[in-house]
């Protein structure tokens, strides 16, 4: 009897094991980079990939005209966002916010 109680004030006090929840983890390879292969024109590029999201970051090296690297010890690189268009919504929108360019065209001259 003394055994029961002692079993049975412990299982009230800890829980039945299946109602313990599962630890969480955190998330593994959320994050990937993805590099385009280099050709003889054009130096590969670097991507950042968010595969929870689906937004994706492009690298961008920076450099100063005089060729001076802001004393960060080499080019300072960045991750510039990159823009999505999914919808037609989006692409309105898009449109809206970067007019088309107007050019002026000159009639030939007669000579």
């Amino acid at each position: 009897m003394n055994k029961l109680l002692t079993l049975t004030v412990a299982i009230s006090i800890v829980g039945p094991p299946w109602a313990q929840e599962k630890p969480t983890r955190p998330e593994v390879g959320r994050f990937q980079i993805v590099a385009e292969p280099a050709t003889n024109e054009i130096l590969g590029t670097v991507y950042l990939l968010d595969t929870a999201t689906g937004k994706v970051w492009r690298e961008a090296c920076l450099q100063n005209l005089d060729g001076d690297d802001n004393g960060l010890g080499g080019q300072p690189c960045v991750w510039v966002p990159m823009t999505r268009l999914d919808s037609k919504g989006d692409v309105y929108a898009f449109d809206a916010r970067h007019p088309k360019k107007t050019t002026e065209t000159k009639a030939p001259e007669n000579p």
